[in-house]
């Protein structure tokens, strides 16, 4: 597997891994090939079965993953694959009922910059549940889903050190966010970001590229961490683009059968 992609699968492995070792919710079951992970907020990508090597038996993992999720009560879940194992892993998703959901694009930024400043926008450390229920209130109106779904991850537990929250204000009021997650799993510092969001009421200002930018400068600052990576939206991926992010791998969210 080349570097980047690793580095970048790494993080996302490792992050998730991570918040189930903080939640009081969380429940991870790492197998030989394969992650099971229940966050237990309503989101399906927050509780997703990784299937991590194709050389796993495809119908085995789908047992495992359905196995896990039901006895766990994940409210929303998801499998996770590879665009590149789809050959192996697609028709047995198919005719076990789960359908494409969608494809999201790993992206690799071989050297963190120095910190971007915008005028206007003030970013803050969350250190406390206040904080962090601002920023998933920010992230749940930005994704037009309800608080509700992400409050068993609104915990104070997640403010580990591996993990930077934070939110931005515009005249004091809070629209924006960003996260790093820290992993070294790969051999080398890499900071993940997250939850870059903006309210509707504050997209096109720059928002989104400034808490990237903020977020990684402090995993660069806090854990010296070299490369940052990210999975990115539709709406996000010119944005980091022009930051210099490039796809490295793509993966394929499958939702479980009705």
């Amino acid at each position: 597997m080349r570097p980047r992609i690793k580095i970048a699968e790494d993080n996302y492995f490792s992050t998730f891994s991570g918040m189930t070792e903080t939640l009081p919710t969380g429940v991870g079951l790492d197998l030989e090939g394969a992650l099971h992970i229940h966050c237990g907020a309503d989101i399906a990508t927050f509780n997703p079965s990784i299937l991590r090597e194709p050389s796993v038996p495809v119908e085995r993992f789908l047992r495992q993953a359905s196995a896990f999720h039901g006895q766990h009560g994940s409210p929303a879940w998801t499998i996770a694959t590879r665009v590149p194992d789809a050959p192996i892993a697609e028709p047995a998703l198919k005719g076990q009922g789960f359908r494409y959901g969608f494809d999201v694009p790993f992206m690799v930024l071989d050297e963190i910059p120095g910190p971007e400043r915008l005028d206007g926008l003030v970013v803050e450390r969350v250190t406390g549940i206040d904080g962090l229920r601002c920023h998933f209130e920010i992230v749940a109106q930005a994704f037009e889903t309800p608080f509700g779904c992400f409050e068993p991850v609104c915990h104070p537990a997640i403010l580990d050190a591996r993990f930077g929250f934070f939110v931005g204000r515009c005249d004091g009021v809070p629209v924006a966010t960003a996260l790093y997650a820290v992993s070294t799993g790969a051999g080398v510092a890499c900071a993940g970001i997250y939850n870059v969001c903006t309210l509707a009421s504050h997209r096109g200002r720059g928002l989104g590229r400034a808490m990237t930018a903020h977020a990684m400068d402090a995993g660069r600052r806090e854990h010296e961490c070299v490369v940052a990576v990210l999975q990115a939206s539709s709406m996000g991926r010119p944005v980091y683009e022009r930051m210099g992010f490039r796809e490295v791998t793509r993966w394929t969210m499958w939702l479980p059968p009705r």
